[in-house]
C-alpha cells in the first residue's frame, strides 16, 4: 500500500504461508499511505524468516487493526512476530494474539514475540496475548519503544522470553513512556534463563505508569514488574507470584532500580514469595518511594532475614503511609530477622499503619525492623517489634486482638485471605486502630 491509499480490508483469512526470500510481510503500508483499515481478519500460521514481522508492517503512516486473529505468526529474523509498526500512530483494538513469536537471537533482534512498536503513538486496547515468546531479550507479547502509548484492558497469558542473557519483560517491555490501564498479566514469565534478569511480567526502562493492572500467577527470577525508571502504580494487584524453579532472587512482585521516584497507591500485595523482599525490593540508590492506603498479606520470604512484605537495601526516601501488613510470614531460620517491612538504608518514615500477625518460623511476631539508616513508626499499632532495631515510635501502641472483620489464615501452605476492613468494635471494646492518637 502506497502513498496517498486509501484501503480498507476486511474479513480475509491467509493460512499456511512461509517466505525465507521476500524481507516484507503479508501487508506492509508504505510511507505516505493513509486511512488504512484492517478488520476482521485472521493470519495463521504465517511464517517469515527475513526482515521484521510476518503479518503486518506499517512505516511513516496511520493504521487501524480491529477484531483481526493473529495465530502462530512467527519471524524468525527481525522483530516482531505478528506486527512491526515504525513512525506512524497505530490503534489495535479487540485483536486476538496465540502462540506468535519473534524467535531470532542477538543484538536487536527477536524483540517483541507479538507486537514491536518503535518510535510510534500507539493505542492498544481489549487485546488478548497468549503463550507468545521472545527469542531476544525484551518483550514477550509487545515492545514498545516510543513515548505515549497506552496499553488498555488486555490480558496477557504464559508469555515468555528465552535467551540465556538477561531477558527483561516476559510479557511486555517498554523502552520509553508508557501507560498501562486495567490490564492483566496471568501466568508470565521466563524460562531456560540465565544471568540477571528482571521484571518477569512487566518491564519499565523510563517513566511508567499503571491504573487498575493485575499480575498474578507468574513465575519469577527477579520482579514480576520492575521499574528502571520512574513509577506511579494506582489500584494495582500483585497476586501468587513465585521463584521459578531452582532460582533464588530477592523481590518477587516488584523491583525498584537506578534513582527511580515510585509511588504506589491503593494496591495489593496477596501471597507473594521470594527469598527476601516478597512484594518491594530496592536494590540501588532510590531518591522516593511512597507506599499509600495499600495491604500487604500473606506474603513469604524463604530465608530468615529480608521483609516479608518489603525490604529497602539502599539509601533513599521511604513512606509507608496508611498501610495494612497482616498474616505475612517468613520461613527461614538463618538469623533473627524476619519483619514484614526491613530498612538497610535511608529514611523510612510510616504512619497509620495496622501490623498483625506477621511471624517467624518459631511463631515470633514481627513488624518493622530498621538494620541501617533511620526509621520512625507513629500512630500505628502492632502486635510484635523486635529488642534492636526498633524504629523511633510516637503514638504507637500494642494490640492482642485481631482487629479486622475477619483475620486471614495459613493451612500449612495455602493462605486466604481475610477481610481487612476495620470494625468500629473489637471484642466488645472500640477498635485501638480507629480514632487513637
Amino acid at each position: 500500500l502506497v502513498q496517498g491509499a486509501d484501503v480498507a480490508i476486511k474479513g480475509i483469512t491467509i493460512k499456511n504461508f512461509s517466505s525465507n526470500t521476500d524481507s516484507s510481510p503479508l501487508i506492509r503500508a508504505a510511507s505516505g499511505a493513509k486511512n488504512f483499515t484492517l478488520s476482521d481478519c485472521v493470519f495463521e500460521n504465517v511464517v517469515k524468516s527475513v526482515g521484521n514481522s510476518s503479518a503486518l508492517t506499517a512505516s511513516d503512516t496511520g493504521i487501524i487493526v480491529d477484531s483481526c486473529k493473529f495465530i502462530a505468526c512467527t519471524n524468525t529474523a527481525g522483530t516482531g512476530g505478528a506486527i512491526f509498526i515504525s513512525d506512524q500512530g497505530i490503534e489495535v483494538t479487540r485483536c486476538f494474539f496465540e502462540n506468535c513469536c519473534a524467535s531470532a537471537s542477538g543484538d536487536n533482534k527477536g524483540i517483541g514475540g507479538a507486537i514491536y512498536i518503535n518510535n510510534s503513538s500507539a493505542a492498544v486496547s481489549d487485546c488478548v496475548f497468549t503463550n507468545c515468546l521472545a527469542g531476544g531479550q525484551q518483550g514477550g507479547a509487545m515492545f514498545v519503544k516510543s513515548s505515549g502509548n497506552t496499553v488498555s484492558g488486555c490480558r496477557f497469558y504464559d508469555c515468555f522470553c528465552t535467551p540465556a542473557n538477561a531477558p527483561k519483560g516476559g510479557a511486555f517491555y517498554a523502552d520509553a513512556a508508557c501507560t498501562l490501564v486495567d490490564n492483566e498479566f496471568v501466568h508470565c514469565g521466563f524460562t531456560k534463563n540465565a544471568g540477571t534478569p528482571f521484571g518477569s511480567a512487566v518491564y519499565f526502562n523510563a517513566a511508567g505508569s499503571l491504573t487498575n493492572v493485575t499480575i498474578r500467577d507468574c513465575e519469577v527470577i527477579q520482579y514480576a514488574l520492575c521499574f528502571n525508571a520512574n513509577a506511579n502504580c494506582v489500584g494495582c494487584t500483585f497476586k501468587n507470584n513465585k521463584p521459578y524453579t531452582g532460582t533464588t532472587y530477592s523481590g518477587c512482585a516488584i523491583g525498584l532500580r537506578n534513582s527511580c521516584v515510585a509511588t504506589f497507591e491503593g494496591c495489593a500485595f496477596i501471597n507473594n514469595v521470594s527469598q527476601r523482599g516478597a512484594c518491594i525490593n530496592t536494590k540501588e540508590v532510590m531518591t522516593s518511594v511512597t507506599v499509600r492506603n495499600s495491604l500487604f498479606a500473606g506474603n513469604v520470604t524463604t530465608t530468615g532475614n529480608g521483609g516479608m512484605a518489603t525490604e529497602v537495601v539502599v539509601s533513599g526516601t521511604y513512606v509507608v503511609d496508611n498501610c495494612t501488613v497482616a498474616n505475612n510470614r517468613c520461613t527461614g531460620t538463618s538469623n533473627d530477622y524476619g519483619c514484614p517491612l526491613e530498612i538497610n538504608g535511608g529514611t523510612l518514615a510510616a504512619t497509620n499503619c495496622v501490623f498483625w500477625d506477621n511471624q517467624k518460623k518459631d511463631g515470633t511476631l514481627r513488624s518493622v525492623y530498621v538494620r541501617n539508616g533511620t526509621g520512625t513508626l507513629s500512630h500505628s499499632v502492632y502486635d510484635g517489634m523486635r529488642s534492636s532495631g526498633k524504629p523511633t515510635m510516637s503514638e504507637c501502641q500494642t494490640i492482642s486482638s485481631c482487629p479486622f472483620v475477619q483475620d486471614g489464615s495459613w493451612d500449612g501452605d495455602v493462605f486466604t485471605p481475610g477481610n481487612y476492613t476495620l470494625p468500629k468494635k473489637v471484642d466488645g471494646a472500640p477498635n485501638p486502630c480507629l480514632g487513637a492518637g
